[in-house]
């Protein structure tokens, strides 16, 4: 589960591994197109709090040819502190020759419900899982993960998808400065919870039994401010099939699939992993109806408030 976290040899030594064979690409990247639909390439914003997996999944992204990382906010309410995951970040964006990357921190105390990741963990974060990164010196002003999301999506060729990967802080601060950014970002892929599994927050009494995850927990009025807006929201492995099934034991009935309307499934890069999830509306719904709906909805990913 991903937040058991390890530093066990056989993963760091992998990660060494990657970072040697992931030297700066020689063959040129495929070009951009301005504008819509979509560029060739789909620009994307990584937001991680710089899990072992995090590291893992950045390192494959900069090397895949079909995206384009466009920033790299460090969200400072998860594991890494903000000094760590700054030096940690640029350390992989120059091995990987992708070093015009612009990255930032954001704040690192969450919401009044906020649960700090438990100190030894943080630790570990903050020694990068013993990957052995050479001592850097930080130069200039540290940059701002907010200021890094407007520039990024403001100056993206296409809306771009941010791909959430630690608690939802930053995101939560940078749609709260500006309620544009709402509505020209693609997408948020994030990792919140399960459905029908058991989570991976053993605190405060909590052992597991919910399908809580520490991303949720770590700032559940950040998941909450998050969800409130238009941004369409994909939770890693929830099918949206196990998702209306789950709705509907609580007598809440929804429809997944693609709606006959194909191509826009397929453009959406969804028809693969089921579709997506519709909840139809009307005018005899009661403002109750829609609240215990959207509950619902949230709940699946965020499970529980603590």
């Amino acid at each position: 589960m991903r937040r058991i976290l390890t530093t066990g040899r056989v993963i760091v030594i992998g990660l060494a591994v990657m970072l040697a064979a992931c030297g700066p690409s020689t063959g040129s990247p495929p070009a951009l197109r301005s504008g819509e639909p979509p560029t060739t390439r789909i620009p994307i914003i990584v937001d991680a709090d710089f899990d072992l997996s995090d590291i893992a999944a950045i390192l494959i992204l900069l090397r895949d040819p079909t995206v384009e990382v466009r920033a790299i906010t460090i969200t400072g309410t998860g594991l890494v502190h903000c000094q760590a995951g700054r030096l940690v970040t640029r350390y992989l964006i120059d091995e990987l020759g992708s070093s015009d990357i612009p990255f930032g921190c954001g704040r690192e105390q969450g919401g009044d419900d906020a649960h700090q990741f438990p100190d030894e963990w943080r630790v570990r974060a903050d020694e990068a899982f013993g990957l052995n990164i050479p001592p850097q010196a930080e130069a200039g002003v540290p940059r701002d993960a907010v200021a890094v999301i407007a520039a990024a999506v403001d100056s993206s060729p296409s809306a771009p998808t941010i791909v959430a990967l630690g608690p939802l802080t930053n995101l939560e601060d940078a749609f709260a400065a500006d309620a544009t950014l709402a509505d020209r970002v693609a997408g948020i892929h994030a990792m919140l919870g399960t459905v029908d599994a058991p989570g991976n927050v053993f605190v405060n009494g909590l052992d597991g039994s919910d399908p809580l995850e520490w991303n949720a927990y770590a700032d559940p009025s950040a998941v909450a401010a998050v969800f409130a807006t238009d941004v369409p929201i994909s939770i890693d492995g929830v099918h949206p099939r196990a998702a209306a099934e789950h709705l509907g034991r609580h007598g809440i009935y929804v429809w997944d699939g693609d709606f006959y309307a194909t191509g826009l499934i397929e453009r959406l890069g969804k028809a693969e992993t089921g579709g997506v999830l519709r909840l139809g509306l009307v005018h005899y719904n009661t403002d109750e109806e829609v609240d215990r709906a959207l509950e619902a909805v949230e709940g699946i990913a965020t499970a529980a408030r603590a």
